[in-house]
């Protein structure tokens, strides 16, 4: 297959990666929660930001951490299952979110 056709499958809008853009919707969704009381649910969206927008910056922390190093996507991924485990799930998702839409501005 054609490398180039394989990467526009994985873009969504204006080239923009699906993954990227679905993080984004479920940080957004996440937010209502303090917003709204009785839709207090919707904190949980941001686990779903971290599952999109997390897994390439995951792929990259591990790979660094096999050479015995420590960079920013290392970071990236202890602030967002940090922020998971102390049960601020809007926290980890903007963590992801925004890491996500800084890797996809440096692939530009």
């Amino acid at each position: 297959t054609n490398p180039d056709e394989s990467m526009q499958e994985e873009k969504g809008c204006h080239g923009l990666k699906l993954n990227v853009v679905l993080s984004g919707i479920f940080w957004i969704l996440s937010l209502f929660s303090h917003f709204y009381e009785s839709a207090w649910f919707l904190k949980y969206f941001g686990i779903g930001a971290v599952l999109c927008g997390l897994p390439p910056v995951v792929v990259k922390a591990w790979s660094t951490v096999k050479r015995w190093q420590f960079d920013a996507n290392c970071m990236m991924v202890t602030a967002a299952f940090g922020a998971l485990l102390l049960g601020e799930y809007d926290e980890a998702a903007s963590v992801s979110f925004f890491f996500a839409v800084s890797e996809w501005c440096e692939a530009r």
